[in-house]
């Protein structure tokens, strides 16, 4: 060999040398900077490969907080493998570390239509899902991923603070649906919260509400019934249930609830401002009667009803500043009423409205 020969090789040797040492190592991750995103496991099937042991030390990158060398070698194994499904999920994490949960979910939802049981995939998209406040969704892929692989223990602490999260935000929904006027959404939202939560005696209180107004009469008292029976001292039970007997002219059992909902400890009814306003000295329930007063400030009204319930004092209530038999009638009164006469058909004053 030549002396520019032996040069050459020499220089060729060294370069190439060089070119090798300046590869980036593998880092050593002693805290890893995303604990909570599980190892994208690579199947038995794939095991042994060089994909494998690719997609293990692009891990290892992403894990050291090194998020594009991570994303350039997952990327890598792609291009060699498209069907390696574990570099494409972590391709999902990696956009997740960079706060793009829209990419995160197309990687994601893009695995799981290959690979529906992948339970890294599924705990990937139910934390994009997380990012952009979709707790309900959330909560079903990562309930998803906990049946597909059990010994994923750490999903059920965080289960338990989801599920009272993602309640709210369906109770939340129904709602919207019910200011928005849409009962039979409504309605389907409750029975789906219901099913979640039955112990829940206000979600029966309220769907006995959509129910009232879509004409469901007799469903709405069956709901009534079981939320009191749940919680016997839910006064918003116990008044609504009055207000459908009353609508349909029983005015016993209206009275009974009546006096239940005044009677529940949690009880904070403020007569004057309720649909119903309270008397005294009046005798007979049914009677037709009227309020006269200046509600809001306005001109004078007449608001006319009839009398629902009476003997509501408590004698052994000392503090009681008012004197005489507590009567409730049903009229529909607003602020200005308060201190307005009631008055029964014939003209005479049958108590004032107290509040």
């Amino acid at each position: 060999m030549s002396n520019a020969r032996a040069a050459f090789f020499v220089v060729a040797v060294a370069a190439g040398t060089l070119a090798g040492g300046c590869a980036a190592r593998v880092p050593v991750v002693t805290t890893p900077a995303f604990p909570d995103y599980p190892f994208p496991a690579v199947p038995d099937a794939l095991e042994g490969t060089p994909a494998a042991s690719a997609h293990r030390d692009a891990w290892t990158f992403l894990q050291a907080g090194r998020i594009e060398a991570a994303e350039e070698r997952f990327a890598d194994i792609l291009r060699d493998r498209p069907s390696f499904h574990p570099s494409a999920a972590a391709l999902g994490f990696a956009a997740l570390a960079r706060g793009d949960e829209a990419a995160a979910l197309t990687r994601f939802d893009g695995v799981l239509s290959r690979t529906p049981a992948y339970a890294p995939a599924r705990v990937g998209r139910a934390e994009a899902l997380l990012l952009d406040d979709r707790v309900t969704e959330a909560v079903a892929d990562f309930r998803a991923a906990l049946a597909a692989d059990p010994s994923l223990t750490g999903l059920r602490e965080r289960l338990a603070g989801l599920d009272a999260t993602a309640l709210m935000e369906q109770v939340a929904a129904a709602r919207e649906a019910v200011r928005a006027g849409r009962d039979a959404d409504a309605a389907a939202a409750y029975e789906q919260v219901i099913a979640a939560s039955p112990e829940s005696a206000f979600l029966y209180v309220e769907l006995a509400g959509v129910e009232w107004r879509r004409g469901d009469a007799a469903s709405a008292l069956a709901r009534l019934d079981r939320a009191v029976a749940l919680d016997p001292d839910e006064p918003d039970a116990w008044l609504l249930m009055s207000e459908l007997h009353l609508a349909a002219g029983d005015l016993d059992r209206a009275e009974q609830a009546l006096l239940r909902a005044d009677a529940a400890p949690a009880a904070a009814l403020d007569w004057a401002h309720s649909d119903f306003a309270v008397s005294r000295d009046a005798r007979w329930i049914g009677d037709a009667i009227a309020v006269v007063g200046y509600p809001w400030g306005s001109v004078q009204r007449e608001m006319r009803g009839t009398i629902l319930a009476h003997d509501l004092s408590d004698d052994d209530d000392d503090s009681s500043e008012i004197d005489g038999t507590l009567t409730v009638v049903g009229v529909d009164t607003r602020p200005g009423h308060s201190g307005s006469p009631i008055v029964d058909a014939c003209g005479a004053v049958r108590g004032m409205v107290v509040g």
